[in-house]
């Protein structure tokens, strides 16, 4: 599963499309304004960063600011972006470059901790704890297993149109989207706590995890953070017990617990 979903972060197809985004989703905007005053001026380490959206509105609540991915073309990228910003290549699984307690803010935009297998993903939340201080904050988004998947074979995967060119596009996408799934769709596992889709990202090239917000609030506990707090994908705050089918992928906001 992380292998092949590296290799599409490493497309300079997949950088364009990335490079393109360069706002705020919702839920960031809520998070960011609930922060801003907690992590000012202190180390904030932003993972994941792909292109560098996020970039930006972090250094505006801190200079102290580092950022990485896992992939290098996107780290040259950013670096590129914004020369004199600190970049670097880094797999979250093993940030053993990080010494223990050394940010005040740590956050995983946009779903990227969901593209390992579960227990890399776990290692994920654990190197994250560890690189933070005591009371120090952690963020990230995840897919939320409450909002039914279309698979790879339904048609509202077809953006029909009366543009024959543009049809017969969408077709060719469609098929291609059917190959995608028929190769990824025997890495798909379903367990009782969480399930790894093969799903619509990228035509069906990816593989990702998908948890429900009380399982997810659950697995945090278990790693040592407390105060759980859970933003929807429309920006408003929420709770684990509220049962959520619009929302694609949801944020939460934990805090290490203090010494």
């Amino acid at each position: 599963m992380s292998d092949s979903n590296k290799n599409v972060y490493l497309d300079d197809r997949i950088v364009t499309i990335y490079a393109n985004k360069t706002k705020l989703y919702e839920p960031e905007v809520t998070l960011f304004a609930a922060i801003k005053d907690e992590v000012a001026g202190q180390p904030i380490f932003d993972i994941g960063i792909g292109t560098g959206r996020t970039t930006p509105f972090l250094r505006e609540l801190s200079q102290d600011y580092l950022g990485c991915d896992y992939s290098e073309k996107m780290t040259r990228y950013c670096q590129q972006l914004y020369p004199g910003v600190k970049f670097a290549t880094v797999d979250a699984r093993n940030m053993k470059e990080y010494r223990d307690g050394q940010f005040a803010f740590v956050i995983f935009s946009f779903n990227g901790i969901d593209s390992v297998p579960p227990d890399d993903r776990l290692a994920i939340i654990k190197e994250c704890h560890r690189v933070l201080k005591p009371g120090g904050l952690f963020a990230f988004s995840s897919h939320n297993i409450e909002k039914p998947v279309y698979g790879a074979f339904h048609l509202s995967n077809i953006e029909f149109t009366l543009h024959p060119i543009r049809l017969a596009r969408e077709f060719q996408k469609y098929f291609t989207g059917w190959g995608h799934h028929l190769k990824n769709r025997k890495h798909e596992v379903f367990t009782p706590d969480y399930t790894v889709r093969n799903d619509n990202a990228h035509n069906y090239t990816l593989m990702h995890y998908y948890i429900s917000k009380a399982n997810q609030v659950k697995q945090l506990q278990s790693f040592g953070f407390e105060e759980v707090r859970i933003i929807d994908r429309k920006g408003a705050w929420t709770d684990a017990t509220t049962p959520d089918t619009t929302s694609s992928w949801i944020y939460y906001l934990a805090r290490k617990r203090r010494a």
